[in-house]
């Protein structure tokens, strides 16, 4: 997991994990270029800090894939963050599909800057 960026209590990083749905041996084994976003605080599960939340969001259109919302439990984002979160999305999307292919090859990447509110 390579973190890109980290701001307002949200980090944001990325892994090229294997598409579930995808038959063996196809040529689909990759989930869409996503990222996953989680909150910076923790609670503490069966002795393991967990992150408050977590989600995994489309880097093409900023959409939840598959799990978590913005409705209120200890797992979901608060709906401020995923806004921002998709703010920051549309200002960085191409440095993100460079980052979601430069992971696929099992390469270093650059960090992207952090949403700046004004």
């Amino acid at each position: 997991m390579r973190e890109l960026s980290r701001f307002y209590g949200i980090v944001v990083w990325m892994h090229a994990e294997d598409d579930d749905r995808a038959p063996p041996g196809s040529l689909v084994h990759r989930s869409p270029p996503n990222i996953h976003v989680t909150s910076e605080r923790v609670w503490r599960k069966e002795g393991v800090d967990r992150p408050e939340w977590h989600v995994r969001l489309s880097i093409q259109n900023g959409r939840h894939m598959g799990w978590g919302s913005c409705r209120p439990s200890p797992t979901n984002a608060p709906c401020i963050e995923l806004r921002l979160v998709r703010d920051w999305i549309a200002l960085h999307r191409d440095e993100l599909m460079n980052a979601w292919e430069r992971t696929l090859a099992d390469l270093p990447h650059e960090p992207i800057p952090p949403l700046r509110v004004y």
